[in-house]
């Protein structure tokens, strides 16, 4: 918008002066009016180059604040993923650990049935023996 304002001051001032120069304007004015228009003039481009640098300032701060949030938005879906994986080592940490006891298990289950397969035959042995001698 300051741009198109800055285009418009220009093209107006270049209309003006040669307005002005001809010996037939209606636009003939004082010397002292000739001054004041200039002065405000000047002014008023002075102005709209403040607000030019004001909205290139702002143009560059916008453009800071979109890298800084793809930054941002970069180290946290780094942090999320070193998380993830943390939390998949430690599951399969965990699954490895549940496995071992129940192997563990399995092999005691496997050794108690062993003692009392040996046991409950000793028992008939003992037991056939008994009636052999009455």
């Amino acid at each position: 918008m300051a741009v198109r304002l800055l285009e418009d001051y220009k093209e107006t001032t270049k209309e003006f002066l040669k307005a002005k120069e001809s010996p037939t304007s209606k636009y003939k004015m004082k010397e002292s009016e000739d001054l004041k228009m200039e002065e405000t003039l000047k002014r008023m481009l002075a102005e709209l180059q403040t607000i030019k640098e004001g909205q290139s300032k702002i143009e560059q701060r916008m453009e800071a604040l979109e890298s800084g949030q793809k930054d941002l938005k970069y180290d946290i879906q780094k942090q999320i993923n070193g998380l993830t994986e943390k939390i998949l080592e430690k599951i399969d940490q965990k699954t490895t650990e549940i496995k071992s006891e129940v192997r563990h298990v399995a092999t005691t289950q496997e050794e108690q049935r062993s003692v009392i397969d040996l046991l409950s035959s000793r028992s008939i042995q003992h037991e056939a023996a008994l009636k052999r001698k009455n």
